[in-house]
């Protein structure tokens, strides 16, 4: 007897078909999740780079805002040209060491923020600078806020000052690096111990020929100067 396969052959055909066509849809669907986890492995590996650039961007402006801090030269204490400055979040500055901006090649802060391009991507980079409170007057206690201090229960303490950088791009969150900087590491002279130092520059007994009032109210500083050297 002879069997008619010709069906047969046809249910064959048609089940490898369906076979085939889910066996392409399967590869599009993994082909999909393989490039999207090439695409979000690339896009994490960009963002890490940038980070990592934004932190050096900051890190270098607090380094600036510390070489301004302890250069005393002869145009000015370091520590007043970051104390002088206008305070608060609404004013900002960025570091700056060229001739055209500065008047030398040294660290100046210059009003407003700054673009940075590095590898093809555009960083904004600013910073300002705030008052600290404490909790004790002259100095002393320990730091409580930032900002307008109320002379109550917290007081100004006009030897420290808060600085704050942020460093923005295309990609990721701002990068933040905060500081307190003190005066404490201006250079200073034992005055009595040296007998180089003219009178004028405060040897035991000495006076000062003239004094510099910088601020006002309880923020205001007694800046010692002399001909010739200053005190």
């Amino acid at each position: 007897m002879i069997q008619d396969t010709r069906y047969k052959i046809r249910d064959t055909s048609g089940q490898l078909l369906v076979e085939a066509v889910l066996a392409i849809a399967l590869l599009g669907i993994l082909a999909g999740i393989i490039g999207m986890a090439v695409n979000v492995s690339t896009q994490t590996n960009k963002a890490s780079g940038k980070k990592t650039v934004a932190v050096a961007l900051a890190q270098e402006a607090i380094e600036a805002v510390r070489a301004i801090k302890d250069n005393n030269e002869t145009t000015g204490r370091g520590w007043n040209k970051i104390y002088e400055k206008n305070k608060g979040s609404g004013n900002t500055y960025y570091p700056a060491n060229t001739v055209p901006l500065c008047g030398s090649a040294i660290w100046c802060l210059v009003s407003g923020s700054e673009e940075i391009v590095k590898d093809g991507v555009t960083y904004t980079r600013s910073l300002y600078i705030d008052n600290v409170c404490r909790d004790a007057k002259n100095g002393g206690g320990d730091i409580t806020a930032t900002g307008a201090c109320n002379e109550t229960t917290n007081f100004n303490d006009p030897s420290t000052q808060y600085v704050r950088v942020t460093v923005t791009a295309s990609g990721i969150s701002d990068i933040i690096v905060e500081e307190y900087l003190t005066r404490a590491k201006n250079e200073t002279k034992v005055w009595d111990s040296d007998d180089t130092i003219p009178e004028t520059t405060f040897k035991t007994g000495a006076t000062c020929s003239s004094t510099k009032v910088t601020g006002s109210g309880t923020s205001a500083l007694i800046e010692l100067s002399s001909v010739g050297g200053g005190c």
